[in-house]
């Protein structure tokens, strides 16, 4: 068995704390509680994952007697200094952590190179290298895994529409790029829908796709890009701009807006020639739902998780 954490689980004080708001959450202002704290995308694929793998796991256990020998902590500083303390008494074997607990490996006091930690996961190939270049003494210790999606939530019949619907998603885009990249989709015939990162619900952005001949996607960098997964999954190419470079804390790294697109999948842009070639070729060509099928389901991740942190199943 392996135990998940996203939070201090085993702490009384911080049950006490969010039972508390729980309840004023749900009673008060009459919102859901969702069942996965942390990062709900990577939580949940990794839960779902292994349970479709039939993997015995136990997600923050309330009492120290319920953890296991191997513990990863996937969100939550707190939650990795507790396991950290529990690692130096010889509570556990092994502690594996990430990606979602800081931006950088400088940040927290660089608590995710603690010696404790056996290995620490982040989401793709230039996130380790952000990470590398700020805490070297990772080094031997990175591994790379990416999050899934579920392929069957997803999986969407295409209608057809009077004219060809072109979906420009945003994020964080450069404004300039970004107006004229939707005003030369206009001038070739398409239909464009904006989608605002933040203001949609999942029903609402999947009845979208049902309409969508492609994703024009806008955003400086991501980790790792679980929203192209959900837009690959319906079997829906995209065009992702990718400026190369993102600043965090006044230092410009080297980045990626798409780490895991593919052939099968869309193509990348830097400026307005690059975005004409891109949107000039042949949508029938590309098979973003084969590809999600084959490589990144909740399944394979959730195994390639276990392999990467080199979790023992005997």
């Amino acid at each position: 068995m392996i135990t998940i954490l996203t939070e201090p689980s085993f702490s009384f004080w911080f049950q006490v704390k969010k039972k508390a708001k729980n309840f004023i959450k749900r009673y008060l202002l009459q919102r859901e509680i969702l069942p996965y704290s942390g990062h709900f995308g990577v939580v949940r694929s990794l839960i779902k994952g292994l349970e479709k793998n039939n993997q015995e796991y136990s997600y923050n256990p309330f009492r120290l007697s319920e953890h296991s020998t191997h513990i990863h902590v996937l969100a939550n500083k707190k939650a990795l200094r507790l396991a950290i303390r529990l690692k130096r008494k010889g509570k556990i074997k092994r502690l594996s952590a990430g990606p979602n607990i800081v931006i950088s490996s400088a940040d927290a006091g660089g608590v995710i190179a603690s010696p404790e930690i056996d290995c620490y996961a982040v989401n793709s190939e230039w996130t380790k290298s952000f990470y590398l270049l700020d805490n070297p003494a990772l080094e031997e210790r990175i591994v790379i895994w990416p999050a899934g999606v579920d392929k069957d939530l997803w999986k969407t019949t295409k209608q057809e529409t009077p004219k060809p619907v072109i979906v420009f998603y945003k994020k964080r885009p450069e404004h300039y790029i970004y107006e004229h990249c939707k005003t030369h989709a206009l001038n070739m015939g398409y239909q464009v829908e904006e989608l605002i990162y933040g203001s949609y619900s999942h029903p609402g952005f999947k009845e979208l796709m049902t309409r969508a001949k492609a994703v024009v996607y806008f955003v400086e960098q991501e980790s790792q890009g679980l929203a192209l997964l959900e837009i690959w999954a319906t079997n829906t190419p995209t065009f992702v701009w990718d400026p190369g470079v993102w600043m965090y804390k006044n230092t410009n790294y080297a980045c990626s807006s798409a780490p895991y697109l593919s052939k099968m999948t869309g193509k990348t842009f830097k400026n307005l020639a690059d975005f004409e070639v891109a949107l000039g070729s042949e949508l029938k060509d590309y098979e973003p739902e084969t590809w999600v099928s084959e490589n990144m389901t909740d399944a394979i991740c959730a195994n390639l998780f276990l392999e990467r942190i080199s979790y023992n199943r005997d």
